[in-house]
């Protein structure tokens, strides 16, 4: 179980927070506080996966294609 505050997942009345799910896409957006700890749990719970580094956050090498999963949090809108 991970340790993230309920918090992370609500809106304010500014319509800011909350999280994306789209079932059509791989995408899902997440707070930055939330996306690191579920990020640090999945590296930690995989060690044979294979990093790929890059600029994909995490990427792993699964099976003989080399897969690159973007999970970033969306930038911040000034």
């Amino acid at each position: 179980m991970l340790s993230i505050p309920p918090s992370l997942f609500q809106m304010d009345e500014s319509g800011n927070g909350g999280i994306i799910v789209d079932s059509r896409t791989a995408i899902t957006r997440l707070q930055t506080q939330a996306y690191n700890s579920l990020r640090d749990a999945f590296v930690k719970r995989t060690p044979h996966l294979k990093s790929i580094g890059g600029v994909v956050d995490p990427g792993f090498q699964i099976g003989t294609a080399q897969r690159r999963v973007d999970v970033r949090p969306p930038p911040r809108q000034p």
